[in-house]
């Protein structure tokens, strides 16, 4: 028990837990955005972001959905 209590004291690399994560180098991805203290521009201009972003999500969505649909009816061509 002493020798892992002492390991663990010697270790040099951080997890996620400790400090702040290793967020250090990484950019915020959803930086918090108060409505309160935004001005018009800046609430138009998440807004944009924001239904751009599901835009590109919802058609991602169909594109996936569509590959795997394809996928399924010639998988089922070829059995039958």
């Amino acid at each position: 028990m002493l020798s892992s209590i002492r390991n663990n004291l010697k270790r040099k690399h951080k997890t996620i837990f400790e400090g702040n994560g290793g967020m250090e180098n990484r950019e915020v991805r959803n930086p918090f955005v108060s409505p309160k203290n935004a001005s018009p521009e800046e609430l138009k201009a998440l807004r944009k972001k924001i239904q751009q972003q599901q835009r590109k999500r919802i058609l991602k969505a169909i594109l996936i959905s569509v590959l795997i649909l394809g996928l399924l009816l010639v998988g089922i061509l070829i059995v039958f």
